[in-house]
């Protein structure tokens, strides 16, 4: 598909309505334009024009769209490696309506994006402490393992996600895959804390 000349079509031609600024694109739109350039990995001039128009666009998603949207954008941007100010300033200064409002994914993947790009965020990460338990109740092994990954790769401490985690620590043994419990493992030692039920 990426050798395809109308996919090279559609990328430029969504890259020039993106750099015209984009106004009738709405939030949730703009997320899956940039959701799928990072998922599919395209690596062409279009492509380029799409994540920098997007880029400029970030804000917007951030404050008009739904938990989902701004989770899919941070995540593609920290896929992509790409840097998005904007973006991840107003995640910044929304974080407590995100996780008041988001599912488990939605705050680990954000979570994520942050710790991938190296982003610290102390209004988010503070919102995801107080809700971790929450978060550990209703998430699946994933999201527990990617967002104490995030926590620990930030050095940010964590004592009410990490002791709830702790105390599901045989529930996550026993439904995690071998990444997501090396990972949560990895988290808890470079975290500081040390759990006997993992």
């Amino acid at each position: 598909m990426k050798s395809d000349p109308r996919f090279a079509a559609f990328a430029a031609a969504t890259s020039l309505r993106l750099s015209a600024g984009g106004a009738l694109v709405d939030a949730r739109s703009l997320a899956n334009i940039i959701h799928a350039v990072a998922k599919i990995g395209v690596d062409s001039e279009e492509a380029r024009g799409i994540v920098e128009s997007m880029q400029a666009q970030g804000r917007r998603i951030a404050e008009t769209g739904e938990p989902q949207n701004v989770a899919n954008t941070a995540w593609a941007f920290a896929t992509l490696g790409v840097e998005a100010p904007l973006l991840f300033d107003a995640i910044e200064k929304n974080g407590e309506w995100l996780v008041e409002n988001g599912k488990p994914l939605e705050e680990a993947n954000t979570a994520w994006a942050f710790a991938t790009l190296g982003v610290q965020a102390s209004s988010l990460f503070d919102a995801i402490e107080k809700n971790g338990e929450w978060l550990v109740e209703n998430g699946k092994p994933l999201e527990e393992a990617n967002t104490a990954w995030a926590f620990a790769t930030l050095g940010v401490q964590a004592s009410s996600l990490f002791d709830a985690i702790e105390k599901k620590g045989e529930w996550l043994v026993e439904n995690g895959k071998p990444q997501e419990v090396s990972n949560t493992a990895w988290a808890f030692v470079r975290g500081g804390d040390s759990a006997t039920a993992i």
